[in-house]
């Protein structure tokens, strides 16, 4: 299906800019379709329900992805927002299991309520900075989702973010967070990382409860030791390691990604490890 830039009615020409609300609601026959240049908004539930839908292209030009735009596409794997987009409404994807990766571009400041909902099939969210709010229940149920690493530019986390995500293991929340809801991520069994502003600590308190902070390690063939650790805060001085690990020399400590993880000496009880580093050093001067 072709949308055209133009249509004519009673010998005039009209440019289309606008696909109206529920306009291919529950066309079960549509499988793709091809959106004019000239449209700038289209309406809220305009493809609802179309579940043969498999690709589709959305113009740049427009600013909010209305509420209910692609909710219950069920054939829909892949889609590209444009970098005009400002804010993604509410359930825009909501039911659409067979979406398995999303790119929300630096336009975006806001992704409203149950917008990713149940898009079982989500694996792979790349965000990028601009990215100020992701409200309550926007990712509720992505059952294949495992990283998430928040932009720089995030400012609030609202309830039940990333509750029900199954496989999630690592979440990285940014220093510039400034308001999280304590009940944010829950019932995510395999979460393994987390990594959050020291700041945030006390609105943590629910989460911790929910999650070990867990240090593992392996004594390599040569005595020295390689550390694992599940789990860390922003800022973080030093991390308390097992007594029985105390005058080994640490070679390798693995972390979330991108996270420098401090360590305190086996030796002294202070020092510092950095990733980038080859191994483990103690900076007490002794």
């Amino acid at each position: 299906k072709v949308v055209p830039s133009e249509v004519s009615y009673a010998d005039k020409n009209y440019t289309v800019i606008e696909i109206r609300s529920g306009a291919f609601s529950m066309a079960s026959y549509l499988e793709k379709i091809v959106l004019p240049a000239t449209v700038r908004k289209i309406g809220s539930g305009a493809f609802i329900d179309c579940s043969a839908l498999r690709e589709i292209n959305l113009p740049k030009g427009i600013k909010t992805i209305e509420m209910s735009t692609f909710m219950d596409c069920v054939s829909l794997e892949e889609i590209v927002i444009p970098d005009t987009v400002e804010v993604m409404e509410s359930a825009v994807f909501l039911g659409c299991s067979k979406l398995k990766k999303i790119k929300i571009p630096e336009s975006v400041v806001e992704i409203k309520g149950s917008c990713f909902l149940q898009c079982t099939a989500l694996e792979e969210i790349e965000f990028s900075e601009g990215l100020t709010t992701i409200q309550g229940g926007a990712f509720v149920g992505c059952s294949s989702l495992k990283k998430v690493i928040l932009p720089k530019s995030m400012k609030t986390l609202y309830s039940d973010t990333f509750t029900s995500c199954q496989s999630l293991e690592q979440i990285v929340i940014p220093e510039g967070v400034e308001t999280i809801d304590d009940e944010f991520v829950h019932y995510c069994d395999n979460l393994k990382y987390v990594y959050y502003p020291k700041h945030l600590e006390e609105q943590f308190s629910n989460v911790k409860a929910e999650i070990d902070v867990r240090i593992s390690y392996i004594v390599n063939e040569d005595g020295t030791v390689s550390l694992t650790v599940e789990n860390i805060l922003a800022g973080t001085t030093d991390i308390q390691l097992p007594s029985d690990l105390y005058g080994c020399e640490i070679v390798s400590v693995t972390g979330p990604e991108g996270v420098d993880l401090p360590v305190v000496c086996t030796k002294h009880r202070l020092g510092a490890y950095s990733k980038d580093a080859k191994q483990h050093w103690c900076v007490c001067n002794v």
